[in-house]
């Protein structure tokens, strides 16, 4: 089934059309909480729900954006919150600690995709680079993998994300961030 189609569902037989997209996108919303809650079986499965759930809730918004991005969008914000809340209540293993290591990228991307302005700069981005910045710093692809799957060099995919961090940040830049803070 298409996304057009699970949209057109979710519209008429909102239950139907979200059984549909549970069966479409359960693996590829498990597999970006899995990587951020690495061996936590079942805060990945309590994950998953909750992230359905908030697409279930916010399913007005998908007629206008990509249903796959949208959907890694929350699932990771759902992932990252469950860490740490979870690091908090000091319970999680200290082999997991590396993951926070990148926190500026982390808190950069949780204000990306909870502003619009940003949406829109990121729709400025060729579909390629978009990709690459997407598949890296949403669904924390290593740039191995990135280039394997695109089948692209290493090198290219490091200056797709640098070039397309450089329009981020002139774009941001332009907009007049009030804090003065930038994100890149």
């Amino acid at each position: 089934m298409t996304d057009k189609e699970i949209c057109r569902l979710l519209d008429t037989d909102a239950e139907r059309g979200l059984y549909e997209l549970i069966a479409k996108y359960e693996a590829y919303v498990r597999s970006i909480i899995g990587r951020v809650l690495i061996n936590r079986r079942q805060d990945i499965e309590e994950c998953v729900e909750d992230t359905f759930l908030s697409v279930w809730e916010k399913r007005g918004n998908l007629r206008d954006v990509s249903i796959k991005g949208f959907i890694a969008c929350i699932a990771r914000n759902t992932a990252i919150n469950r860490y740490r809340r979870l690091k908090r209540e000091a319970s999680i293993a200290p082999e997991c600690e590396s993951l926070t290591a990148d926190d500026e990228i982390a808190s950069l991307i949780e204000n990306i995709y909870q502003s619009e302005a940003v949406e829109f700069i990121l729709k400025d981005l060729k579909r390629e680079h978009r990709e690459i910045f997407l598949r890296r710093h949403v669904l924390m692809e290593s740039v191995k993998e990135i280039s394997d799957e695109m089948k692209m060099d290493e090198r290219s995919v490091r200056n797709s994300l640098y070039r397309s961090k450089q329009k981020l940040r002139k774009s941001q830049k332009q907009g007049g961030n009030d804090d003065g803070r930038s994100f890149f």
